[in-house]
């Protein structure tokens, strides 16, 4: 899509999914998150519990100063590249540069949250925070502190790999979504007895 005159947020892009969700009308989501995507379903988690049933968050942050600095990273920025590739060959405003501009200063002030923000989260969702043991991206006491923070949150740590796990090992990864909504769904089967 394009820009429009509202910067870009968490909050922002947590009522864009609201917004397609009632368009769609479907009540309720299990949510596998990557990154931004892991960051926007503990926005939803703390602001529209009713609407989550579960949360896969892999290479999320909860305040700025635990996002490494990634400008070195030979791995994320091929990442960059690809998308400035990709965005520029998809949307036909060539814009690139102000959606870079717009996401930097996103993710050099959000999220910013505290452990009552955490305490928002229903203990009936099944949360899991999830990163990997190479991320380039995220500081380790991130997860770590997260998982913490939600009383009934499992952590997974997938070796090996980095905060592009899921492009690095598919496989592990797809294992690690499957694994959480067994055990997602098999919850919610002893709780409805």
């Amino acid at each position: 899509s394009t820009l429009s005159s509202t910067s870009i947020s968490y909050d922002l892009m947590m009522t864009d999914v609201i917004g397609l969700l009632n368009y769609l009308g479907i009540r309720q989501v299990h949510v596998v998150g990557w990154s931004d995507g892991a960051i926007i379903g503990l926005n939803l988690a703390m602001n529209y519990p009713n609407r989550l049933i579960s949360l896969f968050a892999f290479a999320a942050n909860y305040i700025p100063s635990g996002v490494k600095d990634i400008s070195s990273s030979a791995v994320f920025n091929a990442y960059l590249e690809r998308t400035r590739i990709e965005y520029e060959q998809l949307n036909p405003i060539k814009d690139y540069q102000s959606l870079f501009n717009n996401l930097t200063t996103m993710l050099a002030t959000l999220p910013n949250w505290s452990q009552s923000d955490f305490k928002k989260i229903l203990s009936n969702i099944f949360v899991w925070i999830v990163d990997a043991d190479h991320e380039e991206a995220i500081y380790r006491d991130q997860p770590d502190t997260m998982a913490l923070w939600i009383p009934q949150a499992g952590e997974l740590i997938i070796p090996r790999t980095s905060h592009f796990a899921l492009i690095q090992d598919p496989e592990t990864f797809m294992m690690a979504i499957a694994q959480f909504m067994t055990k997602c769904i098999s919850l919610m089967r002893n709780q409805a007895r």
